[in-house]
């Protein structure tokens, strides 16, 4: 679900380049949705049929993040909207967080098997696992890093993300937080 219709259609576009390159069956084109909407308010839109896999790359920088981390060539091609939350009074991390929680809890609704969200760094990863852990639905928690290991068999323990141990797999900063059902 986005709220832009451009990023509606590219992501139909690449769906449909995709399939074309035989990089996903035909099939794809009739199990993956792309549905408009605010991830807010559209609650009857999550609930017209189910869904297997959540995957969401919400807005998760913080302003401050965004003023000083975020690359140009980032700041210049992605729409601002589409990198930090519009949330107004409060703290930078609790906007940079936002809409994490309402995403793991509509794909609790949906009684989704599993939901990935890509997350920007290793201490936003540790805080969006403890919001899965804490819901006490999903049965193991992962966070994956933008790093590859020697053996990709083999995960590696995080050092002191958040409140709860989880595994990270990969080396370097946290990219997504995966749980499962």
């Amino acid at each position: 679900m986005d709220i832009s219709p451009t990023a509606i259609r590219l992501a139909q576009r690449n769906l449909t380049h995709n399939i074309d390159k035989n990089l996903l069956p035909p099939s794809a084109s009739t199990q993956i949705q792309f549905l408009r909407g605010d991830v807010f308010a559209e609650e009857r839109m999550w609930q017209e049929s189910p869904y297997d896999i959540v995957v969401s790359n919400p807005p998760y920088v913080s302003p401050l993040d965004y003023k000083h981390t975020t690359t140009r060539s980032v700041r210049n091609y992605e729409p601002k909207s589409a990198l930090v939350p519009k949330m107004e009074h409060d703290s930078d991390e609790v906007v940079g967080d936002a809409f994490y929680p309402r995403i793991v809890s509509l794909a609790e609704q949906v009684n989704a098997s599993m939901i990935a969200v890509e997350v920007g760094d290793m201490q936003q990863a540790g805080r969006i696992a403890d919001i899965m852990a804490k819901r006490q639905v999903w049965r193991k928690v992962d966070i994956w890093s933008d790093g590859i290991l020697d053996n990709a068999n083999s995960p590696v323990e995080a050092h002191h993300v958040g409140i709860t141990p989880f595994t990270a797999h990969g080396t370097g900063d946290g990219r997504a937080v995966v749980a499962y059902q």
